[in-house]
């Protein structure tokens, strides 16, 4: 359909549709024959006229068409309560298209006015919705689209109003959206449980058909829309949703999900009427539901470990399921196995020659100070601003990718994190853009270890056959490092640019907690915890990087200190500082991008603050043991 953007942003006099201008006109005319229940439909049917009037020079037909074309445009969205119509396209540049508030004022007083003279209900239903919407004093205009909604309920019950789109059983949602508006007008300007015996009735005839019919979710929804406005009592309600659950879960095309929501429903409704017995009967009815996803995803073992993971999280809230947990749990770890199979890989071939050979020139006629200096000042810890613009443009070119939720799973298929969907209204949540800082920060890790970091530590050692006696001057002089620990640390610097990264790997990275929390230390003069046994213990790096991340921040930035808590903390992320420490890492592992960056970046931290006095105090110390 080919639509033109409306934008009415200077509401003068001489803009407005007067009410001369309805009379002269009949504005009915081209929706005369129109049967639809949806107000989309009928701006198809103004989309001629005003393409005649346009063609004729009737001016008078063409504002009035181009008025009433826009009025059926907007974006119906009953579930916002605050906001019930949005426009249907907003572009980069601010422009949209039209909304109520474009036509509220003198525009709005008129629309009110020809309320009376429009005899299409689903027309007359949005006009007084929108003159309500924009002036809430406007109670006439609220109870004339409370009616025609009914009406327009009414004919579509009956078959004389069509649905937008077919429907194979009824209510629709279609028709659930109109009648959620309806009870949203009319609680508005009702008193407590005095709504009008209309919206009453139709909410209870749309009910009794969606019980008839067994469509659950229009059921699931017109059912707490009944309840909350008192229509029907919770016991009943709880009864009828259950029957409605057992009976759709018999039907050829029963879907697990859809019934799953009317059950859940039935567990709240039995909540609130007493019965816990039967809301347990019922919770445990929703979680066989969520067992039988896995029927959907045959073939995927790790699919099919997801469905019975969230089985078991739904019966941990059961009592008494624990022998039935334990079961599912058993086959949830043997599918999780058989999942590592179903894992493949692929690879992105990366060209790193140029990039490689520039760092090789650089490295192979300088002195062994001056190539340990510039080892550490190979490559910078990304800004936030620049983390955030890159995740940003992923969500640009990939919208559906970025939506998706993700799941991390271990060497053994266990699931270890999962991380949210980006939401494409509004800023991305703050843990989106971390999960999304920690998968481009991954990508560059190997970017800056195979062009910078590899071809640099070679080249140094061809030249330099190093020893921990090189490294002695940076353990002994930077105040990363605790007095007890120099020799560790020079003894992991040595064997990293030895290549030796098993070695390396658990010599430097179990010592970063401890380095981190010796600099705290001397901000703050105790930051240890007390448990409930008042016995003190040092906190771990994950509770540091927390609590006192705007003390690091002063010490190393905010860049580095995002680079250490993605790094060695944060999980989806490689969380180095945990599985050194539970000694989950295995030795080929040492030789990963990820293992070899964190002893790089090991080394610049320890290297950062002695940068300014390098020339002066750390290259003597370095050139003597070169003899």
């Amino acid at each position: 359909m080919n639509e033109t953007l409306e934008i009415e942003e200077d509401k003068t006099e001489s803009t407005i549709v007067a009410m001369e201008d309805f009379q002269s006109v009949d504005f009915l005319k081209p929706i005369a024959e129109n049967r639809y229940a949806n107000c989309h439909r009928l701006q198809e049917s103004y989309r001629p006229a005003i393409e005649a009037a346009a063609k004729d020079g009737r001016k008078k037909d063409l504002h009035v068409f181009q008025l009433l074309h826009s009025l059926c445009g907007f974006h119906f969205k009953p579930h916002d309560r605050a906001v019930p119509y949005g426009s249907m396209m907003t572009l980069s540049d601010g422009r949209r298209t039209p909304i109520p508030d474009d036509y509220a004022g003198l525009q709005n007083d008129v629309l009110a006015k020809i309320l009376p003279t429009i005899m299409h209900p689903t027309l007359r239903a949005r006009i007084a919705d929108v003159v309500w919407t924009n002036n809430r004093k406007e109670k006439d205009a609220a109870k004339i689209a409370i009616e025609a909604y009914c009406e327009v309920l009414r004919g579509l019950i009956e078959g004389k109003f069509q649905l937008q789109f077919e429907a194979d059983n009824h209510p629709a949602m279609e028709e659930v959206d109109i009648l959620q508006r309806v009870l949203q007008i009319a609680t508005r300007i009702s008193k407590k449980g005095q709504l009008p015996d209309d919206v009453r009735n139709i909410t209870m005839q749309l009910y009794e058909i969606a019980q008839r019919n067994k469509t659950c979710i229009p059921f699931k929804t017109i059912a707490e829309l009944a309840l909350a406005s008192g229509f029907i009592e919770p016991a009943t309600l709880a009864q009828n949703a259950e029957e409605v659950a057992d009976a759709a879960a018999n039907l050829p095309n029963a879907y697990p999900e859809a019934i799953k929501a009317v059950l859940g429903s039935a567990v709240q409704a039995y909540k609130q009427s007493g019965d816990a017995e039967a809301s347990k009967r019922c919770q445990l009815k929703s979680a066989e539901q969520t067992l039988l996803m896995r029927n959907y995803v045959l073939g995927s073992s790790m699919a099919e470990a997801h469905w019975i993971r969230d089985t078991i999280e739904e019966l941990r809230l059961i009592p008494g399921t624990k022998d039935r947990q334990e079961a599912l749990r058993l086959e949830m770890r043997e599918l999780q196995e058989k999942a590592r199979d179903e894992v493949g890989s692929f690879m992105v071939p990366l060209d790193f020659k140029d990039e490689q050979a520039g760092i090789i020139k650089i490295f192979e006629n300088i002195t062994l100070p001056d190539a340990l200096l510039q080892f550490a000042r190979l490559s910078k810890s990304p800004s936030l601003e620049e983390l955030k613009e890159e995740a940003l443009e992923g969500i640009r070119n990939s919208p559906l990718m970025a939506m998706m939720k993700s799941s991390y799973f271990d060497h053994e298929g266990k699931i270890v994190a999962e991380a949210p969907g980006a939401s494409l209204t509004g800023e991305p949540s703050d843990e989106w853009l971390k999960k999304t800082f920690s998968e481009n920060h991954k990508f560059q890790r190997h970017v800056v270890v195979a062009g910078k970091i590899e071809p640099a530590r070679m080249t140094i050692e061809n030249n330099y056959p190093l020893s921990e006696r090189h490294f002695n001057a940076i353990a002994q002089y930077s105040p990363f490092i605790p007095a007890p620990q120099r020799y560790t640390f020079a003894l992991g610097f040595a064997r990293f640019m030895q290549g030796d990264f098993v070695s390396a790997a658990h010599l430097l990275v179990p010592q970063v907690e401890n380095s981190i929390r010796y600099v705290l230390k001397s901000r703050i003069q105790d930051f240890s915890k007390i448990k409930h046994d008042m016995l003190q213990e040092d906190r771990a790096l994950s509770d540091i990087v927390d609590k006192f991340r705007s003390e690091l921040e002063q010490i190393f930035t905010a860049p580095v200190v995002n680079e250490i808590d993605l790094l060695f903390v944060y999980r989806p992320g490689p969380a180095l500082r945990h599985e050194f420490a539970h000694g989950k890492i295995a030795s080929g592992y040492c030789y990963h991008p990820d293992i070899i960056y964190a002893c790089w970046l090991i080394y610049r931290l320890c290297c950062l603050p002695l940068m300014p006095h390098w020339k002066e105090h750390l290259a003597p110390a370095i050139e003597a043991e070169c003899f």
